[in-house]
């Protein structure tokens, strides 16, 4: 479940520059805070979080210092695999 206040916000297929759309953005404003999601099926789980790096410029228009990036690969098989990583923003 996914809430939304006035300084959180939240969207999915986030298209930026053009060319790419991430899965999920999300971005606490209070906190400076953001995280992305990228989704993958039967694919790879190191893919999706290398994939999530393209999308580190949308946190800077938003003043955003600290980002979580998720990679998330689930088989045919519903086996789901999950990395995670943090980057912090100048």
């Amino acid at each position: 479940m996914l809430q939304s206040f006035s300084k959180i916000r939240y969207n999915t297929e986030v298209c930026y520059n053009r060319l790419a759309r991430s899965d999920i953005i999300i971005i606490n404003q209070t906190n400076k805070l953001g995280m992305v999601i990228e989704l993958k099926f039967n694919g790879c789980v190191d893919k999706a979080l290398n994939q999530t790096l393209k999308y580190l410029g949308i946190f800077k228009n938003h003043d955003v210092n600290i980002i979580k990036r998720v990679g998330i690969n689930i088989s045919k098989d519903k086996n789901v695999d999950m990395k995670i990583e943090i980057e912090m923003l100048d």
